[in-house]
């Protein structure tokens, strides 16, 4: 009996095996049990990923780094390159780089030295040369500075004595790098969050610090001084008193900036000694003005209370006190508070909520969150009573042994999220703010979170929960009307394989265009999830690649989110780490297709020779040539030499993308577990795609024709068209049909109608 099983898209995504036995779940008819270096689009197709992109090695190879995203604006986003105490900035596919110097020289000598006027490199600095006339081998090309003098330096390991004459020209420029006080090992447990142009750090083993961008190529980490902006008053005196004898009057000062709304400390007391005998009587007041002050606020205690309550304000720097009586309810900070002065309380985590910065996790309080004042991230002063505005300290009161690992903000909430549950520090009551007076602590889900910072997309925050001994999961919080309050969905339980004896690094979300998490898996791998909550998508897959992933960040650039990747290769024999940049896989021209990894791109006159390959030094590479694909090219001394020549060339590390069905063994109502079936021909339904196979499995696969009836010397178009392809395969009870792309070349698999025999 000859039946048609058919798989109207793979929105599903990879699903474990275990599942194999619930065809009844909706899922099930759109999974696939294998897809590798594809994903699924939206839509619900399944496409093969773009490449990697080679942007640059980091500092040093032999030490793990991390990348850090920073969005400016929509149109200046940074990946930043955290290594061992340093730290890199690339943006737009490149390092940025300083202002450059001009060159005036370079020697036919080992090394090559170079001649600048004043260039103020120091050994160690690595550079970037262009623009050479003559020596035109050092053009685009990275170097390390070693014996600088005051106008010329070597080029560390290039032997110019080969090269051509320096002739005219040229410039240099410096990378831009910043020290900063974090190790190798710190960075796994490296917590930030950005407000604008500042990034805030945090890590218990270091006093919090803030990354600010001060120009395109000017950064600074800075640690950040808990404390007002503003100063207090100074030089308080009472020139004028009137009366004598009785009580004493005590009075302190603060400044205020209008702009900002901040306050200073309390000045210095000072008092006079009198009981205002009559209604004429008054204390004059003086101080010295304050920079940026734009109003000043009096402050009065009676009778040596040193209590001091508002009595008024003044926009000069004199005050005339008629024995006004002080509102005890409004008092002014007295002192600097800082909650994080020293080793033990250096916070382990920081976030921002209703214009405060939040941090919490210190070695002596794992559990205690502490508000900044309202509007003023480094300012942690209280008064006596608080004011709304003050700063607040929480403690998160549980029965085991956590610690605070993350905050996230979302709506009118804070979320902590703890080493064994997700909080929520709410306004309390009728209250629009949380306030010292007014907050509400609750647990809304006992899930213990990892290191992995999470996720907000928009109605639910994505977290990766676990415990050593437990393993991972990746859950979804979203907001339930049946018990009004958050409630955690594990989105991986039909995908478990995935993340069996494993663990999640690392992730990244790219909403734009294809709504994709790229999650750093310990074995090197990513585990790709799309994820669109409204269409009830969240769809696994797995990536990989000729070494391992170690650290993503997310930027965006342009109308996309870009992947930057950090990955961990064996190049020529030497293990290596480079700074790889996700292609974007929209394209119009075959020519613009780019799908091998850590791939460079040359674009310009035709050339039979394509070089500056020198980090795929010694590898087998593949190329896309003015859309026509060469495999099997090996590079030698940093370049591939083609057949014939090209203008457009796409060289790299190729990758395969294939994807393995479910088990065929239902057919709506009828199911055929029991039957023995086999499969004539698979009809396809394919999007953009050239180069392709199928077969009943991974090792008996036949390829359909990339070539129609395109000129000779041409490359094959792009197919969107339905096919029916020849499957050879056996008698068996359970049927799958297996594809494969052909590496360096687009794939998307939309739909399949499998031509299933059914015997006994």
């Amino acid at each position: 009996m000859g039946i048609g099983i058919p798989q109207i898209s793979f929105a599903g995504g990879e699903i474990s095996p275990a599942t194999y036995g619930r065809v009844d779940l909706q899922k099930f008819g759109t999974a696939a049990a294998e897809m590798t270096n594809m994903f699924v689009r939206a839509e619900g197709g399944a496409a093969s990923r773009p490449g990697f992109q080679y942007v640059r090695s980091v500092k040093d190879s032999s030490q793990v780094v991390r990348l850090i995203p920073f969005e400016f604006n929509e149109e200046q986003a940074y990946a930043l390159e955290f290594g061992d105490r340093y730290m890199r900035v690339v943006r737009n596919g490149g390092l940025l780089l300083e202002a450059a110097q001009a060159i005036t020289g370079a020697t036919q000598a080992d090394p090559v030295v170079v001649m600048a006027a004043g260039h103020g490199f120091a050994d160690g600095d690595e550079v970037f040369v262009s623009d050479v006339a003559g020596m035109t081998a050092l053009n685009r090309r990275f170097f390390i500075v070693a014996n600088a003098t005051a106008n010329s330096f070597a080029l560390l390991g290039e032997d110019g004595m080969a090269h051509a004459a320096y002739m005219s020209g040229g410039a240099v420029a410096r990378v831009v790098e910043v020290e900063t006080p974090y190790t190798t090992a710190d960075l796994p447990t490296l917590k930030f969050r950005q407000s604008n142009d500042v990034l805030f750090l945090a890590h218990r083993g270091h006093a919090p610090r803030r990354v600010e961008r001060l120009s395109e190529t000017a950064w600074r980490i800075a640690t950040i001084q808990f404390q007002p902006t503003i100063g207090p008053p100074t030089n308080l005196s009472i020139p004028n008193a009137s009366g004598s004898g009785g009580k004493i009057n005590g009075y302190v000062v603060t400044a205020f900036n209008e702009e900002t709304g901040e306050e200073s400390v309390a000045s210095a007391r000072v008092a006079a000694n009198n009981d205002f005998p009559s209604t004429s009587s008054f204390n004059e007041i003086t101080w010295s003005a304050v920079a940026d002050a734009t109003q000043y606020n009096i402050y009065k205690d009676e009778d040596q209370s040193e209590f001091y309550g508002y009595i008024g304000s003044a926009t000069a720097t004199t005050f005339s006190d008629r024995n006004v009586a002080p509102d005890l309810t409004d008092t002014p900070a007295l002192s600097i508070r800082n909650p994080f002065g020293g080793p033990g309380d250096y916070p382990g985590a920081v976030g921002l909520h209703e214009q405060r910065a939040v941090y919490g996790n210190t070695d002596r309080n794992p559990l205690n969150v502490y508000f900044s004042q309202t509007g003023q991230f480094n300012n942690f002063n209280i008064s006596s009573p608080t004011k709304e505005a003050d700063a607040i300290t929480q403690r998160l009161v549980t029965g085991q042994g956590n610690e605070i690992r993350h905050f996230r903000s979302f709506v009118d909430q804070l979320f902590a999220f703890t080493s064994g549950a997700v909080w929520t520090i709410r306004p309390g009551g009728d209250a629009d703010a949380i306030t010292a007076s007014s907050k509400k602590v609750s647990i809304e889900a006992y899930l213990p979170s990892t290191d992995v910072p999470p996720i907000l997309i928009k109605e639910n925050i994505l977290m990766v929960s676990g415990r050593q001994n437990q393993g991972f999961e990746v859950h979804s919080l979203g907001y339930t009307l049946e018990r009004d309050g958050y409630q955690g969905s594990d989105l991986t339980i039909l995908a478990r394989h995935l993340f069996e004896g494993r663990t999640i690094r690392e992730w990244a979300y790219a909403d734009r265009p294809f709504r994709l998490v790229c999650a750093v898996r310990d074995d090197g791998d990513l585990v790709v999830m799309t994820y669109l909550q409204e269409q009830q998508i969240f769809a696994w897959s797995r990536w990989e690649t000729d070494g391992a992933f170690e650290s993503v960040c997310s930027v965006p650039e342009g109308q996309e989110d870009v992947i930057y990747a950090v990955v961990r290769r064996t190049i020529d024999g030497a293990d290596v780490r480079y700074i790889e940049r996700l292609s974007s896989r929209l394209f119009d021209d075959i020519k613009d297709a780019t799908f091998a990894d850590s791939f460079a791109t040359y674009d310009g006159p035709p050339t039979k020779t394509v070089d500056r390959l020198d980090h795929l030094e010694g590898e087998t590479v593949i190329a896309l040539a003015d859309g026509s694909l060469i495999e099997d090219l090996v590079v030698t001394n940093g370049a591939i030499t083609l057949k014939t020549p090209k203008s457009r060339v796409h060289v790299g590390l190729s990758y395969t993308p294939q994807l393995l069905s479910v088990p065929l063994n239902s057919t709506g109502k009828e199911p055929t577990l029991a039957q023995r079936k086999t499969i004539n021909n698979v009809v396809i339904r394919v999007d953009r795609s050239r180069g392709f196979a199928a077969g009943p499995s991974y090792q008996n696969l036949d390829s359909y024709p990339a070539r129609s009836s395109e000129p000779w010397g041409a490359p094959a178009t792009l197919q969107s068209d339905i096919f029916r392809i020849p499957i050879g395969g056996d008698w068996k009870r359970d049927v799958r049909v297996a594809f494969r792309g052909t590496p360096g070349l687009p794939f998307t698999l939309l739909s399949m109608v499998a031509d299933t025999d059914v015997g006994d």
